[in-house]
Parts: C-alpha cells; sequence; structure tokens
C-alpha cells in the first residue's frame, strides 16, 4: 500500500540537549499540499509530537546518511513522552473533531494506548491488534473496521458509525488517561504549536527541492517507509 510522504526537519541544537516541549524547524505532509504549492510554509514551531516522533526513531528508523537514530538523538524520558500523548488526547472531544479523519483518530488513539501501557511505539495496525484484545466487545467493529480500511482490505465506513465512534473515543481516552495519569504532569503551561520565527535558507532550500517533488507528484500517493535528514 502506497502512502504520502510526510518529513519532519529538525536542528540539532534545537532538540540536542533534549528538552520539552521541543521545537521543529519545518514539517510538510500531504494535508499541506495546496499551501505548499502556493508557497506558503509554516515557520518554525513548538511541537509537542516531537517526543512521540524521536522516541519513533529511536527505536525503528533507518539513516540514510550519518549516525543511527539512538547516537545521534537523546533519549526521550518517558515522563515526556507520557505528557505529549496525553496533551494529543486533547485534540479529539467531540464528533467535529475527528469528521473526516476518523479512520486516522482510532487508530491513533490505539497506537497512544500502546505506547502508554507499554512505553514502545507500534504500527497502526499491531496498535490496532493490541487494543482489540482489550476492548468491550461493543467497541471491536469500530477499530477491525479502521484496521481492514488502513490495510485497503475494505472500504472506510467509519462515518456510518457515529455513535459506537463517539462511544469508542470516550473509552479509549479514559483508559489511556488511567495511565499517563500516574505520572506528575511538567510544571506551568506546555506551549503549543505557534510561530517561533522564519525557516532557515537551508530549510527553505530543501522545501524547493520538496515542492519539486510534489509537483512531479501531483495527485499521486508514494510511500516511505522511514526517513531520517
Amino acid at each position: 500500500i502506497l502512502r504520502a510522504v510526510e518529513v519532519t526537519i529538525v536542528v540539532h541544537d534545537d532538540i540536542i540537549p533534549w528538552r520539552y516541549p521541543a521545537k521543529r524547524e519545518l514539517q510538510f505532509g500531504e494535508w499541506q499540499r495546496n499551501d505548499i504549492l502556493a508557497g506558503i510554509f509554516e515557520p518554525a514551531t513548538i511541537d509537542i509530537d516531537l517526543a512521540i516522533l524521536l522516541t519513533k526513531a529511536r527505536e525503528h528508523s533507518v539513516a540514510l546518511v550519518g549516525p543511527a537514530a539512538e547516537e545521534l538523538f537523546d533519549p526521550v524520558p518517558e515522563q515526556d513522552l507520557f505528557e505529549a500523548l496525553n496533551e494529543t488526547l486533547t485534540l479529539w472531544n467531540s464528533p467535529p473533531d475527528w469528521a473526516g479523519d476518523e479512520r486516522n483518530v482510532v487508530l491513533t488513539l490505539s497506537r497512544i494506548w500502546y505506547s502508554a501501557v507499554t512505553g514502545k511505539i507500534a504500527p497502526k495496525d499491531v496498535a490496532a491488534d493490541w487494543a482489540m484484545e482489550r476492548l468491550p466487545a461493543q467497541y471491536q467493529p469500530v477499530i477491525l473496521e479502521a484496521r481492514q480500511a488502513y490495510l485497503g482490505q475494505e472500504e472506510d465506513r467509519l462515518a456510518s458509525r457515529a455513535d459506537q465512534l463517539e462511544e469508542f473515543v470516550h473509552y479509549v481516552k479514559g483508559e489511556i488517561t488511567k495511565v499517563v495519569g500516574k505520572y506528575p504532569s511538567i510544571e506551568g503551561d506546555v506551549p503549543r504549536a505557534g510561530a517561533l520565527g522564519r525557516p532557515s535558507c537551508q530549510t527553505l532550500a530543501i522545501l524547493w527541492s520538496l515542492m519539486l517533488l510534489y509537483k512531479m507528484c501531483d495527485n499521486q500517493n508514494y510511500g516511505v517507509t522511514y526517513m531520517k535528514l
């Protein structure tokens, strides 16, 4: 199954030594296609998700150039990882928050639940299998359909399960909170994503190359397992 590429660019000194929340220099993905082709780029931004991304990179990645991720990046403390997982949960509170993105939200919640319990990162289908074994029977059809649609084995009809889907979201959020709630939060407010400055010249040079790729691959889906620059 081919999937769209997602790239996150970070500056070495912004994440090493590690601090939370960390700053990303630039990110782009399929959801930003129209903005990028129009020449609109996000500036450098605080990104709580880096705690999750870098944990994933240290566990499962292939270095195209340079040292392995576990040598290059500091380990993310478990408290920071759980803080990021907990912050992510605040994105989904009512049906409008997941409308049109039902499958991704179901699978992402499964991954967060898996990570909260195990401290590890797993692919979406693996996390879905893990969650299936722990879900009450009434919620299993939701995650099964999300998993099968993700693997291209059946059509995604999750939007038609509105009530069941909402119950699933709140149930899994509650299970995750039971775990991450055991860990004390970081003192003070955690900054959410926000502009911190303009991308560097080197970053813009990379971006123009990616724009060319976007133009060549317009309306196509190309899969990349993992990239670390």
